[in-house]
């Protein structure tokens, strides 16, 4: 048993994060920001046991103010994101983890948001374009650090999905959010990123067995007409074989259906449950 100097007894944070029931990496966020105390020594971390007693029974927070811490911390990711402090960021992420946040949560309520907010200040001429794809850098970063979280053990669902940005379309972060997204609901992704030529997607529709679904992302409004004859192109090529919009420049479902498409979603969770409609 080790002990603290005081004579607390000390817990290893593996076996701290079983008496807590979660996960290791969940009780060692919590260590992070500080909301489970905890000492290290020679490299380990240990959490004193009073720390572990259960906790008296509280009354759920109310929905008002969950729904305002959320979007407190969205607003400073979001003035974070344009500073450039990728620290910061995570912090910020750390911290809705460890409130209990899943990693899916993280991009739907919190970095998608952040980034769409940006998109609107620079479309409104609040801020120059040097920081919009300054902060779109960051985000990608942050993705970048909560991708592994999305993987999911286990046999893969069964069909594959394809992932692409619109012919002319740059914009990259949408599509690896989604594609994160559906891998972690077990589907086997195949995103050819942004800006896809209708001929390269054509072959990469070819060349990908099970093919379940095709999923295009549209992030301006200059692209829709590009997408609108991929669309056209991919349900002569694959009959059979819903091709699925979303994206910021399609804010309807409508507005994607008048561009020939089987279905729309509005954000990455969206894409996700309508992926596991179409595949049953």
């Amino acid at each position: 048993m080790d002990m603290s100097p005081n004579g607390e007894e000390l817990v290893p944070l593996d076996e701290a994060a079983r008496r807590l029931g979660v996960h290791y990496m969940t009780a060692y966020r919590r260590v992070r920001v500080g909301r489970l105390p905890a000492v290290q020594h020679h490299g380990r971390w240990f959490v004193p046991a009073t720390a572990l007693a259960d906790p008296p029974a509280q009354a759920p927070e109310p929905l008002g103010r969950v729904r305002r811490a959320s979007g407190e911390r969205r607003e400073h990711l979001t003035e974070r994101l344009l500073a450039g402090d990728a620290a910061g960021c995570w912090l910020l992420i750390e911290q809705a983890l460890a409130s209990g946040r899943a990693p899916e949560a993280i991009y739907v309520e919190l970095l998608g948001p952040a980034l769409c907010e940006i998109g609107r200040r620079w479309e409104r001429g609040e801020i120059g374009v040097e920081r919009e794809h300054r902060a779109s850098a960051v985000a990608l970063r942050l993705a970048g650090q909560l991708a592994p979280r999305f993987v999911r053990p286990g046999r893969k669902r069964h069909g594959a999905v394809l992932l692409a940005g619109a012919p002319g379309d740059f914009h990259l972060l949408p599509l690896v959010m989604v594609a994160d997204v559906v891998r972690g609901h077990g589907y086997v992704v195949h995103d050819l990123g942004a800006n896809v030529p209708e001929r390269s997607l054509l072959a990469a529709v070819e060349a990908t067995a099970d093919l379940a679904v095709i999923g295009l992302s549209v992030s301006c409004e200059q692209t829709k007409r590009a997408a609108e004859r991929a669309v056209q192109h991919l349900h002569r090529s694959v009959p059979g074989v819903p091709v699925l919009l979303g994206g910021p420049a399609l804010a309807s479902e409508d507005a994607s259906l008048a561009l020939g498409a089987d279905g729309w979603a509005p954000d990455a969770s969206g894409a996700a449950r309508l992926i596991e409609e179409r595949t049953g």
